[in-house]
């Protein structure tokens, strides 16, 4: 175990898939890491635990770093409501991907909005784009002023947001409705 912890902690140093505050998921751990040692690397979780692995494993298990991102990927579902008819929804469609591209931090290459389905209580638009900024609560805060943008431009041009509804058609049972004749006496 030691030659192998030894080992795991060459090839990290080596390869450096991660380093001193890099925020990563190794296996089912994820969180900032803390230390990378020569026996073990330490990891700071989102619940604010320490999880110690040694590194022969850390450097077997499949290892993401969240922080050598380029880009965050946007694609939220938005669904509008049933009843707006095709043309409102071809300028949903539109309005969304305008708001797409106008975006200063939205890369160009492959934005699009697409109607996707009728869902079970609105018609979906698909949204897909990347935001290029490489900070995570950057991306939070673009992806924040799109959904924000799109809503008031929806809003505007008189397109409502679906929320979870049902329909019920009650269907009158015939013989429950007719009159029943009375019985006569004699």
């Amino acid at each position: 175990k030691t030659v192998e912890n030894l080992v795991g902690s060459v090839t990290l140093i080596a390869d450096k898939p991660v380093q001193v505050g890099d925020f990563c998921r190794v296996g089912d751990v994820v969180g900032t890491v803390e230390d990378i040692g020569m026996r073990s690397t330490r990891i700071r979780t989102n619940d604010r635990t320490v999880v110690t692995i040694p590194n022969g494993d850390f450097s077997s298990r499949q290892i993401e770093n969240y922080a050598k991102r380029d880009r965050f990927l946007f694609n939220p579902r938005i669904g509008v409501e049933y009843g707006i008819g095709p043309a409102k929804l071809k300028e949903a469609v539109d309005l969304i991907e305008t708001v797409l591209r106008d975006h200063p931090l939205v890369d160009d290459d492959g934005v699009r909005a697409r109607f996707a389905d009728f869902g079970a209580s609105s018609l979906d638009i698909d949204i897909w784009s990347y935001i290029g900024v490489g900070d995570f609560a950057d991306s939070l805060k673009v992806r924040q002023e799109l959904l924000l943008t799109i809503f008031e431009r929806l809003e505007a041009a008189d397109i409502g947001i679906a929320f979870p509804t049902r329909t019920l058609h009650l269907v009158a049972d015939p013989e429950a409705q007719a009159p029943r004749s009375e019985p006569r006496e004699a």
